[in-house]
């Protein structure tokens, strides 16, 4: 329980790590994240989330670019998820890789029957929002996501779920149970109306074909078309994901003359800090590598900031100040004087999440005074547990309670 305080303004900033790049999927991966921050971390605090700023500042192009175009890469053959079919085939392998789907047109059934109706959930809204280009609709889609996740953290193997035999009759039982549950809660109204319409069409229709297209690719699961080319997607994510951070490094420049990321980052920062109304809060979410870039930019390049709360998630904070690799980094730290480096003197609170899948995710709470480290144990594969954390509802709601606690 999380006591409700109620402020004007709390300006948000995230920042993305490696392997990201735009185009279609990075812009539908922005508008499904921020609908599920308004929906989440900013609803009890601020007065109208809706409306409030969230900046999310992208460096992608200053990242690693292969000459070779990845010849490099041992093997001869270099597929990798592009199309809209392999990513939602991409949602199954990361976020329930354990998970043995006999058959597909129940590939919903089959989650919630060998995990539980919450894995499903996450599993189908996952899926929605990878597929969602609509500005407009995305807070619609955030708040039918966290009714059907309350429903079923509630009720995690429901009994009608023997009477569904397809993936279209989960669906439509998902809707009806979930009407029901909310009914009493007084927010049938909200559901109602945030179901009226998709861009045109019946949202639930929408989230009808969205699973209807992550059954479709189960089959190249099953016979090899996806699984057989996964070692050398993983290799060509690994390659970005050291390219990336290898540029960063290379080019951060110093505090008098900053690099490329860390101006593009550090003027979101700025504008952030600007826009918040007298002594409200200002937090910046980094993912991953922006766990990294965002200390540099803290601790050296714009010590001036002062976020409220410092969230870090399947960041390697901690491993970059074991390797000594920030610019604010002290060899002679740790020693017999001091055990810890030193939490940022400008960060109110520093919290850092990760899954203990994510082997990409570091702990910070013994290598930096005053931080505090949060599991969150999904049981997804190892590259799932990296990159599907801000497209999970129910990641969303561990950390709106964080927020909640973390913001007084």
């Amino acid at each position: 329980m999380f006591v409700h305080i109620v402020i004007n303004s709390m300006p948000l900033v995230f920042v993305h790590g490696v392997n990201t790049r735009k185009g279609d999927t990075y812009t539908s991966e922005v508008i499904t994240r921020d609908a599920l921050f308004r929906r989440y971390a900013l609803k009890g605090i601020v007065t109208d989330p809706a409306t409030e700023l969230i900046l999310n500042p992208y460096w992608g192009d200053h990242g690693a670019h292969m000459a070779f175009k990845n010849a490099s890469l041992p093997g001869k053959k270099y597929e990798s998820f592009g199309s809209k079919s392999d990513q939602l085939a991409q949602v199954l392998l990361e976020i329930a890789p354990d998970v043995k789907i006999e058959e597909p047109d129940q590939a919903f059934k089959e989650i919630a029957n060998q995990a539980s109706l919450s894995l499903a959930v996450d599993c189908l809204w996952t899926a929605v929002g990878l597929s969602n280009e609509d500005n407009l609709l995305s807070d619609e889609v955030a708040l039918l996501a966290d009714l059907t996740l309350q429903y079923a953290e509630e009720n995690p193997h429901p009994s009608w779920l023997s009477l569904v035999s397809s993936n279209d009759e989960f669906v439509d039982k998902l809707l009806t149970e979930t009407t029901l549950y909310a009914k009493p809660k007084g927010i049938l109204t909200q559901t109602s109306k945030a179901g009226e319409q998709f861009g045109g069409a019946e949202i639930w229709d929408v989230v009808k074909e969205s699973a209807s297209r992550l059954a479709s690719a189960i089959p190249k699961l099953v016979f090899g078309g996806i699984a057989k080319p996964l070692r050398p997607w993983a290799h060509e994510r690994v390659a970005r994901f050291v390219g990336d951070v290898f540029m960063y490094l290379k080019n951060r420049g110093t505090p008098e003359n900053p690099g490329p990321i860390v101006r593009i980052i550090s003027d979101d920062f700025l504008a952030a800090q600007s826009k918040r109304k007298l002594n409200n809060p200002f937090i910046i979410v980094a993912h991953s590598m922006g766990g990294n870039i965002t200390y540099d930019i803290l601790t050296r390049f714009h010590p001036e900031l002062r976020p409220d709360l410092l969230i870090t998630v399947g960041s390697q904070v901690g491993m970059f100040e074991e390797l000594k690799l920030f610019l604010a980094s002290d060899p002679s730290v740790p020693s017999d004087s001091q055990e810890f480096a030193l939490k940022p003197d400008n960060v109110q609170k520093w919290i850092n999440v990760f899954d203990p899948m994510d082997i990409l995710g570091y702990a910070t709470g013994k290598i930096f005074s005053e931080t505090e480290d949060f599991v969150f144990d999904t049981g997804a594969s190892p590259f799932g547990a990296h990159s599907m954390y801000f497209f999970r509802p129910t990641f969303h709601k561990r950390l709106q309670q964080r927020i909640h606690q973390n913001i007084q």
